[in-house]
């Protein structure tokens, strides 16, 4: 019996590592992390695999798609507005050529009918208009501006033009000169 315990402590006293609180905290780490890495990629994998059946659809992709499709109408909604926006826009400022004079006609009802809330500038042969409307509420405030320029040839003098208000309209009249050939 006596030589059976020598041999286990003799055996014990080789192999220090069992005894070793370092060595046993790093075998212990690493099966912890092992586990749970085998874990983690077991449950992953199964999600995995749910997840492209192609015999089981996931609520996942009917929910993302239902999603996307929100998402298409809104914008459908947004450039339908724009649309109307740009159609309303284009409606405000005509103008026509007669045989003797251009007329331009600007709708003022998106500028509160007031005829001055639109400013009329000139530059040699260039005409200038611009609008602004302001619009505020108790929770907002609606700002509508508007600016467009018109050049004309040389046969236009703009220090004769003559603005008139009928109905909803700002009407700008511009004389054509006709120049006569004399030789």
């Amino acid at each position: 019996m006596e030589q059976q315990e020598m041999e286990t402590n003799e055996t014990k006293k080789e192999c220090k590592c069992a005894l070793h609180p370092f060595w046993k905290y790093l075998f212990l780490g690493l099966a912890v992390f092992l586990g749970s890495f085998c874990a983690a990629y077991a449950v992953i994998d199964w999600h995995m695999k749910s997840f492209y059946d192609p015999f089981q659809p996931s609520d996942f992709i009917f929910r993302n798609e239902q999603y996307m499709q929100e998402e298409f109408r809104d914008i459908d909604r947004l450039l339908k507005a724009d649309e109307k926006f740009i159609q309303n826009g284009t409606g405000i400022i005509h103008a026509i050529q007669k045989d003797n004079m251009y007329d331009i006609i600007i709708n003022l009802k998106p500028f509160d009918n007031n005829p001055d809330n639109v400013v009329i500038n000139t530059d040699k042969n260039t005409l200038d208009i611009s609008a602004k409307s302001v619009n505020k509420s108790e929770h907002e405030e609606h700002i509508s501006n508007f600016q467009q320029s018109y050049a004309f040839g040389d046969n236009v003098n703009l220090s004769k033009m003559k603005k008139t208000v009928k109905d909803n309209n700002l009407i700008i009249t511009v004389p054509i000169e006709t120049k006569s050939n004399e030789d």
